[in-house]
């Protein structure tokens, strides 16, 4: 989890750099982001069900422990009306495009998305019938920045932070 870590250096420009000095702070701030959209966990709960999905999780060892822990599936195992309308979206940060990937997707409405700006101002950048489980948004023409992503799906709404790199 220490590789290829988005940075911000000194200068202020973003970057990537890799190290085991990074692997400490992401995963606190995965498992952050965990418990605030389940805020109703312990931490024995949120612990456990954390390692429970991992990648090694029937069998630790030394070298990695439980193994990589899978963030998407520890929510959407956990609350049941998450996991019917959970979505991952990458690269986050992004040079040019995004993939929002919908993990169970058994409705037919209609996805709409707009990308919110730091000033407000709002892009209209698709309305998808969607007919599998993801979808690809083009952000090349945009300015470097963080955007909020707003997905729609029938009378669901999702909101996600995406930072726009150059």
């Amino acid at each position: 989890m220490g590789s290829s870590v988005s940075v911000i250096w000194m200068n202020g420009l973003i970057t990537s750099s890799s190290g085991t000095s990074f692997s400490a702070p992401l995963m606190a701030s995965l498992v952050t982001g965990v418990w605030q959209a389940l805020p109703e966990l312990t931490v024995s709960q949120l612990l456990d069900t954390i390692r429970s999905v991992a990648s090694q999780a029937n069998n630790p060892d030394n070298q990695l422990g439980y193994g990589i822990p899978n963030f998407n599936q520890v929510v959407t195992s956990t609350d049941p009306e998450i996991a019917g309308y959970f979505v991952s979206i990458f690269p986050n940060p992004t040079l040019s495009q995004i993939k929002i990937e919908f993990i169970d997707n058994s409705q037919s409405d209609k996805l709409m998305i707009d990308l919110v700006d730091s000033k407000g101002a709002v892009s209209n950048v698709g309305v998808s019938s969607i007919s599998n489980k993801e979808f690809l948004i083009d952000i090349s023409n945009h300015q470097p920045g963080l955007y909020l992503l707003r997905l729609q799906l029938g009378n669901q709404f999702s909101v996600h932070k995406i930072l726009k790199i150059e």
